[in-house]
Formats: C-alpha cells, structure tokens, sequence
C-alpha cells in the first residue's frame, strides 16, 4: 500500500549522463557525505567516452552505456545522405532505454537526467511515468526561457547584442515530452555581468548546477516517496 510519509531508506536513484559528468560528482558527494539522502543505484550514459562513467566507477557505482548508434544504423534516414537520427531509431532507443531502467535491480525510484544529450520520447516516458518513477532535468536557462542546447553561450550571445537581456539561470524541472517545458522544482536567477567572457558565465553557472541539483533532488524524493511503501 503507498504510503505519504517518507521513507527511512536511501531513495534509489538514476543518473542519465553524456559528458564530464561534474553534476554527478555533486551528487555523488552529497549522497556520500549524508546530505543527500540517496542511494546512485545506477549511471547511464549515451557515450562510452565519457568521463562521467570514470567519476561512477572510482565511486564504485553501477554502469550502463546504452549509444543511439546501433539504433541509427537500424533504423536509418530514408535520404541516406541525412545522419539526422530517424524517429523510429529513436523510439526504438528509448523503448529500450526504458526497459534497463524499469528491469534494473534494485529498483529505481528516481531518474535524473545531469547532462543527458538526448530529448526524452515518450517511448520512454510514457512506461516511466505508469510506474511511478519521477524524471528530473537539470537545464541552463531560467523556465522555458531558451529551449534545447547550447543555453549559456545563447544567453551570453543575446547579452552581447542587448545589454538588457542580462538574467539567464539555472531550472531544475519534472521532464514532459515537450522538451524544457517541464513544471519547474526550483530555478535560481544568474545575471550576466557586463565584460565578463562566456567561459566565466559557464563557470559561474555550473558553480549554481553543482548546489542546486542536490536540492532540487529533495525535492524530487519527495514525490519518489509518494509510491514507496
């Protein structure tokens, strides 16, 4: 029966990766050090290249890579000439995508996505969802402010052209298939300081990622906890 009180166990979560992985490392440190009451069951990442599975194992933490390539290959473009990935490769990865995560033991009862570089489908959200199982994204730009990628030097760039435009920040938000458009868990304001170049606004920026992706992830727990029991 769900209960509607937390439980006293380590919530069970899901880090989604593609690159350096340095918001897994907040995590991993805040789950380690007992301010984040979590357990990283498992990280996944699109990219066997990349740094954060390092970050994973030194921290003895499961991994999967799971790379849309096979897919591509399966499912390809009708032009050939088009390396755009097709939406029946796409659907097929995140279907199965899906499968890891929801197949995985122990469960997982959280998904958090720390610089996962591929939209989520409701190929995947969609059996995520009919579990239970909360996704949470963390994305460089204030709610729907600047959709998709590249959100910091997009912002910086809108500076330069219009010293007006000088708040940008960082959402941290429940994911839904539009992408970005996710009811928000909790956003900080960043405002672009005038001469500042776009490496120090993105360091500033992953200063603000790296505190509040452990917060939001309370916050996520939360809802996660609504289904244990």
């Amino acid at each position: 029966m769900a209960s509607t009180t937390p439980s006293s166990c380590p919530t069970r979560i899901a880090v989604f990766v593609s690159g350096s992985g340095t918001n897994l490392a907040s995590l991993i440190t805040a789950s380690t050090n007992g301010t984040l009451p979590v357990e990283i069951s498992l990280v996944l990442s699109s990219s066997s290249k990349a740094y954060a599975l390092t970050r994973a194992s030194d921290a003895q933490i499961p991994t999967i890579t799971h790379n849309i390539l096979p897919y591509k290959r399966a499912h390809p473009q009708e032009d050939p000439s088009d390396r755009s990935t097709s939406e029946a490769a796409r659907d097929a990865y995140m279907a199965d995508l899906a499968r890891i995560v929801l197949d995985h033991e122990p469960s997982i009862q959280l998904i958090v996505l720390a610089g996962f570089m591929l939209v989520m489908t409701p190929s995947f959200l969609d059996p995520v969802a009919k579990k239970g199982v909360p996704v949470i994204n963390l994305h460089p730009s204030l709610p729907q402010a600047i959709i998709g990628t590249d959100a910091i030097p997009r912002a910086w760039s809108a500076f330069q052209e219009d010293k007006g435009q000088n708040v940008t920040g960082v959402t941290i938000h429940y994911v839904i298939c539009e992408l970005d458009k996710g009811p928000a868990i909790l956003y900080e304001n960043v405002r672009i300081r005038d001469g500042e170049s776009l490496e120090e606004l993105e360091e500033r920026m992953h200063r603000v990622e790296h505190r509040r992706v452990s917060q939001a992830d309370r916050l996520g727990i939360r809802k996660a906890d609504m289904r244990i029991g």
